[in-house]
């Protein structure tokens, strides 16, 4: 599910991109019922790393994003310095895994990218495993999602 790009959200990215001293960077924003997190990843030739500016433009930016988001998900921005700022809107994903944990994951689905961290990149193909349980009965059960239930009925599968 896309946003549409309003004049809030352009204001938005360009005030972003005044303060933080990242080129290029992937900002996310998880927004569930319970909590409200982000995460700022430093793009460089290397993959993607944790930036620890993400407190500072949380700070200054939180309630204006969860203002403009309004509803729960996850929202990408991703800059590359030169170049139009692109954010997305993703309502599907594995509520399952660590906030970081997710923000990498999606990093890599949306922009074939890794975190530079050896670490990180073992976390992130346990992500990848976990990703599996998106498909199931199970999950489309605890989403609640009738299609998908009825969908997995018809073409069961063992796990």
């Amino acid at each position: 599910m896309d946003l549409e790009m309003s004049d809030g959200f352009e204001i938005l990215l360009n005030d972003i991109a005044k303060i933080t001293s990242l080129k290029d960077y992937c900002y996310i924003f998880e927004n569930t019922s319970n909590s409200f997190t982000s995460g700022l990843y430093e793009i460089t030739s290397g993959g993607v790393e944790y930036s620890n500016e993400t407190i500072l433009i949380f700070n200054e930016f939180g309630k204006r994003i969860r203002d403009i988001l309004q509803r729960e998900g996850i929202l990408v921005f991703f800059a590359l310095q030169g170049n139009k700022a692109k954010f997305k809107f993703i309502t599907h994903y594995n509520k399952e895994l660590f906030s970081n944990d997710l923000f990498e994951l999606i990093i890599f689905q949306e922009y074939n990218l890794e975190p530079c961290n050896e670490q990180r990149r073992c976390i992130l193909k346990q992500s990848i495993k976990a990703e599996k349980i998106k498909n199931t009965l199970v999950y489309a059960c605890y989403e609640n999602n009738t299609d998908k239930i009825m969908k997995a009925l018809k073409n069961p599968k063992q796990s």
